[in-house]
């Protein structure tokens, strides 16, 4: 991983999204990731309202969703959505389990 990944600002302390960093200065064929264009988090279905607000009014206007199917269906951007950040989804793994399908699956 890089070491010019730094965290974003974020517009509540006690409740940012978690791990985001922006992704400029990675190598790519043909130059680098430009600063302040490409970044990733956690899930942001799982942030504050006010967190996706002031990623909007910071340019953000994307969200590709890399989670399976049954996690994009089961925690859908609509947040993100209403803000005007339109969610792409391209699941990396269609096989993966929704983690409370292996919660609620666990022998007690």
């Amino acid at each position: 991983m890089p070491d010019n990944l730094t965290a974003a600002p974020v517009s509540d302390p006690a409740q940012p999204l978690v791990n985001i960093r922006d992704l400029g200065g990675i190598k790519v064929e043909g130059g680098s990731v430009r600063q302040g264009w490409l970044w990733r988090s956690d899930d942001p279905t799982l942030s504050p309202q006010e967190e996706i607000r002031s990623l909007a009014e910071r340019g953000v206007t994307a969200v590709l969703d890399l989670r399976s199917t049954p996690e994009s269906q089961a925690s859908p951007h609509s947040t993100a959505e209403s803000f005007g950040i339109r969610a792409h989804h391209l699941p990396l793994a269609e096989a993966a389990v929704h983690p409370m399908a292996l919660i609620q699956a666990a022998p007690e």
